[in-house]
């Protein structure tokens, strides 16, 4: 186990007493029954103290205290959920060979083990060799002009919870009365505005929060690497396209 493991742990913990205190309280809404109330409450005590013992964890982690703590509208929990998001083991070119044969296992029918493992290293934001492959794995990508989606039987490369957490990150921007990002919203809402007149409101605000997304997570990107004493590779829309308007990430 190496020293970020409880992180990933309780972030898991959070997200499982979450999705039962939710549903749970679904189901409850129409029962008049004081002990499954109690039984409900209890749950949510254990969920708010899972929080904060992550909320602590976090604040252990080198990043959190280099740069997502001094940002506007990411806490100590959404810090965790990223953190624990963005790690994750690099494979050998043999490992995924036998994961292939693993997954394919499940397809065809024959039985396999219960958990696939291996020994392969657990790496941080260097597991990504460029911002774009960042945007990828966050389900930021584009295919044939659109937003990737999953499909029945297809498996994904890229990652929902991340990208659901991306949007999270947004909204939470969104509804601050000051910081960077929040500026940025803004700026990039009346360009799209501007430059899009016939798209609906609807549409316009999910490419401005995408926009934001994505920019907060090349910035992500940007500081990790310098916390690690890496050199991030430049964009390839700067790098190749000869782009301009690059947005320094704030301190």
């Amino acid at each position: 186990m190496d020293e970020f493991e409880t992180l990933s742990v309780l972030v898991n913990l959070y997200w499982d007493l979450q999705k039962t205190r939710v549903a749970a309280k679904n189901r409850a809404r129409t029962i008049d029954d004081p002990d499954l109330h109690l039984l409900i409450g209890e749950v949510e005590k254990l969920e708010n103290t899972i929080k904060k013992d992550t909320e602590n964890a976090v604040k252990e982690h080198p990043f959190y205290n280099y740069w997502l703590k001094n940002i506007h509208g990411i806490g100590a929990v959404l810090s965790a959920q990223l953190i624990h998001l963005i790690r994750g083991k690099v494979h050998t070119l043999e490992c995924q060979k036998k994961r292939e044969t693993y997954f394919s296992k499940k397809q065809l029918g024959e039985k396999r083990a219960s958990q696939f493992t291996c020994n392969c290293p657990i790496k941080e934001i260097e597991r990504f060799p460029t911002v774009s492959s960042l945007w990828k794995y966050a389900g930021m990508h584009v295919v044939k002009g659109k937003a990737p989606k999953r499909k029945r039987g297809e498996r994904i490369n890229w990652n929902p919870k991340l990208r659901s957490l991306c949007f999270n990150l947004s909204e939470s921007f969104v509804i601050q009365t000051k910081g960077p990002y929040r500026e940025w919203y803004d700026e990039f809402k009346k360009q799209e505005l501007q430059n899009h007149p016939d798209l609906r409101k609807r549409h316009i605000e999910m490419r401005v929060r995408r926009k934001v997304a994505k920019l907060f997570l090349a910035h992500m990107f940007n500081k990790w690497y310098e916390l690690k004493g890496l050199k991030a590779p430049e964009p390839y829309a700067f790098r190749m396209l000869g782009h301009e308007g690059y947005i320094p990430p704030p301190e």
